[in-house]
Protein backbone atom coordinates (compact mmCIF):
# COMPACT_ATOMS: atom_id res chain seq x y z
CA UNK A 1 0.00 0.00 0.00
CA UNK A 2 1.49 3.48 -1.21
CA UNK A 3 1.82 6.12 1.47
CA UNK A 4 -0.25 9.13 0.96
CA UNK A 5 2.09 12.51 0.50
CA UNK A 6 1.58 15.61 2.07
CA UNK A 7 0.27 18.71 0.14
CA UNK A 8 1.84 22.23 0.33
CA UNK A 9 -0.91 25.19 1.16
CA UNK A 10 0.54 28.03 -0.83
CA UNK A 11 -1.19 31.69 -0.92
CA UNK A 12 -0.59 35.13 -3.20
CA UNK A 13 1.89 36.11 -0.31
CA UNK A 14 3.91 32.96 -0.52
CA UNK A 15 4.31 33.44 -4.24
CA UNK A 16 5.50 37.26 -3.89
CA UNK A 17 7.81 36.38 -0.99
CA UNK A 18 9.53 33.83 -3.26
CA UNK A 19 9.33 36.06 -7.06
CA UNK A 20 11.20 38.48 -4.26
CA UNK A 21 13.60 35.98 -3.34
CA UNK A 22 14.93 34.58 -6.25
CA UNK A 23 14.41 37.48 -8.64
CA UNK A 24 15.48 40.75 -9.13
CA UNK A 25 13.93 43.30 -6.86
CA UNK A 26 12.14 44.97 -9.74
CA UNK A 27 10.47 41.77 -11.98
CA UNK A 28 7.89 41.24 -9.44
CA UNK A 29 5.08 42.20 -11.32
CA UNK A 30 7.02 40.74 -14.65
CA UNK A 31 7.43 37.29 -12.80
CA UNK A 32 3.68 37.27 -12.39
CA UNK A 33 2.34 38.28 -15.30
CA UNK A 34 4.39 35.13 -16.88
CA UNK A 35 2.88 32.94 -14.13
CA UNK A 36 -0.52 34.27 -15.13
CA UNK A 37 0.09 32.42 -18.66
CA UNK A 38 -0.40 29.32 -17.18
CA UNK A 39 -4.15 28.17 -17.65
CA UNK A 40 -4.76 26.04 -14.90
CA UNK A 41 -8.74 26.05 -14.25
CA UNK A 42 -8.75 25.03 -10.65
CA UNK A 43 -9.16 26.78 -7.48
CA UNK A 44 -6.49 29.69 -6.55
CA UNK A 45 -5.06 27.93 -4.14
CA UNK A 46 -4.31 25.39 -5.89
CA UNK A 47 -3.16 27.43 -8.77
CA UNK A 48 -0.91 28.91 -6.29
CA UNK A 49 0.26 25.56 -5.88
CA UNK A 50 0.95 25.10 -9.15
CA UNK A 51 2.88 28.53 -9.60
CA UNK A 52 5.17 27.68 -6.90
CA UNK A 53 6.43 24.67 -8.27
CA UNK A 54 7.06 26.31 -11.64
CA UNK A 55 8.69 28.57 -9.47
CA UNK A 56 11.27 25.63 -7.29
CA UNK A 57 12.04 24.46 -11.16
CA UNK A 58 12.68 27.54 -12.83
CA UNK A 59 15.70 28.59 -10.31
CA UNK A 60 15.45 32.52 -10.65
CA UNK A 61 16.12 32.04 -14.52
CA UNK A 62 13.13 33.67 -16.42
CA UNK A 63 13.66 31.37 -19.39
CA UNK A 64 13.53 27.96 -17.35
CA UNK A 65 10.12 30.35 -16.25
CA UNK A 66 8.44 30.28 -19.25
CA UNK A 67 9.68 26.52 -20.10
CA UNK A 68 7.90 25.18 -16.55
CA UNK A 69 5.10 27.15 -17.65
CA UNK A 70 4.71 25.50 -21.46
CA UNK A 71 5.12 21.74 -19.22
CA UNK A 72 2.26 23.10 -16.79
CA UNK A 73 -0.37 23.86 -19.75
CA UNK A 74 0.59 20.93 -21.25
CA UNK A 75 0.11 18.70 -17.89
CA UNK A 76 0.60 20.70 -14.63
CA UNK A 77 1.09 16.99 -13.13
CA UNK A 78 4.46 17.41 -14.11
CA UNK A 79 5.79 20.30 -12.42
CA UNK A 80 3.75 18.96 -9.37
CA UNK A 81 5.93 15.79 -9.34
CA UNK A 82 9.54 17.38 -10.25
CA UNK A 83 9.60 19.96 -7.49
CA UNK A 84 7.35 18.55 -4.51
CA UNK A 85 8.06 14.72 -4.90
CA UNK A 86 11.55 14.93 -6.88
CA UNK A 87 12.56 11.31 -5.87
CA UNK A 88 8.96 9.92 -5.53
CA UNK A 89 8.59 10.52 -9.32
CA UNK A 90 11.88 9.14 -10.58
CA UNK A 91 11.19 5.43 -8.71
CA UNK A 92 8.58 4.94 -10.75
CA UNK A 93 6.54 2.01 -10.44
CA UNK A 94 9.05 0.58 -8.43
CA UNK A 95 7.82 3.00 -5.61
CA UNK A 96 4.93 0.12 -4.80
CA UNK A 97 6.89 -2.23 -4.61
CA UNK A 98 8.86 -0.90 -1.96
CA UNK A 99 8.30 -1.88 1.93
CA UNK A 100 6.21 1.07 3.82
CA UNK A 101 9.27 2.12 5.30
CA UNK A 102 11.32 2.83 2.38
CA UNK A 103 8.09 4.59 0.85
CA UNK A 104 7.63 7.09 3.94
CA UNK A 105 11.57 7.95 4.03
CA UNK A 106 11.51 8.77 0.49
CA UNK A 107 7.71 10.87 1.11
CA UNK A 108 9.21 12.24 3.92
CA UNK A 109 12.84 13.14 2.34
CA UNK A 110 11.25 15.03 -0.54
CA UNK A 111 8.39 17.18 1.81
CA UNK A 112 11.67 18.12 3.90
CA UNK A 113 13.49 19.17 0.60
CA UNK A 114 10.19 21.25 -0.50
CA UNK A 115 9.82 22.35 2.79
CA UNK A 116 13.76 23.69 3.00
CA UNK A 117 13.17 25.57 -0.34
CA UNK A 118 9.66 26.74 0.27
CA UNK A 119 10.81 28.56 3.59
CA UNK A 120 14.22 30.22 2.62
CA UNK A 121 14.69 33.56 3.36
CA UNK A 122 14.73 36.18 1.14
CA UNK A 123 18.36 36.97 -0.69
CA UNK A 124 18.44 40.41 1.68
CA UNK A 125 17.94 38.47 4.63
CA UNK A 126 20.28 35.90 4.05
CA UNK A 127 22.86 38.62 3.43
CA UNK A 128 22.40 40.57 6.43
CA UNK A 129 21.90 37.15 8.37
CA UNK A 130 25.50 36.48 7.20
CA UNK A 131 27.17 40.01 7.81
CA UNK A 132 25.85 39.19 11.66
CA UNK A 133 27.64 36.12 11.62
CA UNK A 134 30.81 37.67 10.39
CA UNK A 135 30.66 40.59 12.26
CA UNK A 136 29.07 39.53 15.56
CA UNK A 137 29.43 42.15 18.41
CA UNK A 138 31.60 41.35 21.76
CA UNK A 139 29.47 42.05 24.97
CA UNK A 140 31.31 44.95 26.75
CA UNK A 141 34.48 43.95 28.55
CA UNK A 142 35.08 41.46 26.71
CA UNK A 143 38.44 41.67 24.76
CA UNK A 144 42.22 40.42 25.20
CA UNK A 145 43.15 40.58 28.40
CA UNK A 146 47.00 41.36 29.89
CA UNK A 147 47.96 37.39 30.07
CA UNK A 148 46.61 37.04 26.75
CA UNK A 149 48.40 39.65 25.53
CA UNK A 150 51.89 39.21 27.05
CA UNK A 151 51.57 35.31 26.16
CA UNK A 152 50.95 36.25 22.62
CA UNK A 153 53.78 38.83 22.61
CA UNK A 154 56.25 36.93 24.28
CA UNK A 155 55.75 33.49 21.97
CA UNK A 156 55.61 35.65 19.05
CA UNK A 157 59.27 37.04 19.65
CA UNK A 158 60.35 33.82 20.89
CA UNK A 159 58.96 32.31 17.14
CA UNK A 160 60.13 34.86 15.22
CA UNK A 161 63.75 34.50 16.85
CA UNK A 162 63.42 30.45 16.38
CA UNK A 163 62.60 31.05 13.01
CA UNK A 164 65.94 33.62 12.38
CA UNK A 165 67.67 30.64 13.58
CA UNK A 166 66.34 28.53 11.26
CA UNK A 167 67.04 30.74 8.98
CA UNK A 168 70.56 31.06 9.88
CA UNK A 169 71.14 27.28 10.05
CA UNK A 170 69.79 26.77 6.77
CA UNK A 171 72.11 29.37 4.89
CA UNK A 172 74.95 27.35 6.73
CA UNK A 173 75.55 29.76 9.57
CA UNK A 174 75.76 29.45 12.67
CA UNK A 175 72.61 29.73 15.91
CA UNK A 176 73.04 29.34 19.25
CA UNK A 177 70.55 29.87 22.55
CA UNK A 178 70.14 29.19 25.72
CA UNK A 179 67.57 28.87 28.11
CA UNK A 180 68.00 32.48 29.83
CA UNK A 181 68.09 34.06 26.32
CA UNK A 182 64.72 32.66 25.70
CA UNK A 183 63.41 33.62 28.87
CA UNK A 184 64.80 37.24 28.31
CA UNK A 185 63.05 37.12 24.72
CA UNK A 186 59.75 36.02 25.97
CA UNK A 187 59.51 38.88 28.50
CA UNK A 188 60.75 40.95 26.15
CA UNK A 189 57.84 40.05 23.74
CA UNK A 190 55.27 40.12 27.04
CA UNK A 191 56.28 43.64 27.35
CA UNK A 192 55.69 44.70 23.59
CA UNK A 193 52.29 42.43 23.89
CA UNK A 194 51.17 44.82 26.91
CA UNK A 195 51.97 48.31 25.20
CA UNK A 196 49.96 47.07 21.71
CA UNK A 197 46.92 45.89 24.31
CA UNK A 198 47.12 49.34 25.66
CA UNK A 199 47.37 51.47 22.68
CA UNK A 200 44.10 49.08 21.32
CA UNK A 201 42.16 49.93 24.50
CA UNK A 202 42.75 53.48 24.39
CA UNK A 203 41.59 53.23 20.50
CA UNK A 204 38.28 51.91 21.56
CA UNK A 205 37.90 54.52 24.22
CA UNK A 206 38.59 57.20 21.78
CA UNK A 207 36.16 55.70 19.33
CA UNK A 208 33.14 55.33 21.57
CA UNK A 209 33.79 51.56 22.52
CA UNK A 210 32.40 50.31 18.63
Amino acid sequence: MTKQQPTPIVSHEDIERIIRRNFPSNSLKSVIKILEEYKGTGEKEECYRVWAAILKLAEGHVGKLRMEIQSANFDYRDVIAAAEYPEYSQSGQRIHSLPEDEQEQIIASDWDQYQSWFHKGSRSTDRVAQKRKRAVPLPPGVGPIPIQAFAMGGCGCVGAFLFLGLFSLMMGRGFFFDLLGLIFLFVCGGVLGLVGLAFYKKGKEDTGGK
